[in-house]
């Protein structure tokens, strides 16, 4: 069955088999996966040294962050779905995105890459020397990067 959960502090671990995880106005890191289904989550402030993890078999990702620092992890893992990421305009971030079949694609942020194609980006955004990581990968749909306001 679904999942939904509306204003939590704590970070959660949950897993479905099929169902969709639908998490809003998070003030904390989050652990979700499920085997078919969708995961859309919505994190007001991601409290320092918290992470994000999603995994799906057969679903889309929808990952929003309004306000993070330098020290989180974000790995997004998807065998058939598309992932779309939005995190602040002003993100510190190192970034490794890989479809096999799909497109990756970064807006509204100005990446300096150390690998590009439309099917892979890697590289970093922002000047802090110390950044957040982002590894996404899907094997069968696209993943988009995009700041927020853009």
């Amino acid at each position: 069955g679904d999942i939904k959960i509306i204003g939590l502090s704590k970070a959660p671990k949950l897993e479905a088999t099929t169902g969709d995880i639908t998490l809003d106005l998070l003030d904390c890191g989050i652990n979700a996966k499920t085997t078919t289904g969708h995961i859309d989550c919505t994190i007001d402030i991601l409290p320092s040294n918290e992470n994000v993890t999603m995994e799906t078999t057969t679903g889309d990702h929808n990952l929003v962050i309004a306000s993070m620092d330098t020290t989180h992890a974000i790995d997004i893992r998807a065998t058939s779905g598309k992932v779309d990421i939005m995190l602040p305009a002003n993100v510190n971030l190192e970034f490794d995105l890989q479809v096999n079949t799909g497109e990756v694609r970064i807006e509204g942020y100005d990446p300096d890459y150390t690998e590009e194609s439309n099917k892979k980006a890697v590289g970093t955004i922002g000047d802090a020397e110390t950044k957040a990581t982002l590894d996404a990968q899907t094997e069968t749909g696209d993943i988009t990067l995009k700041a927020m306001g853009s």
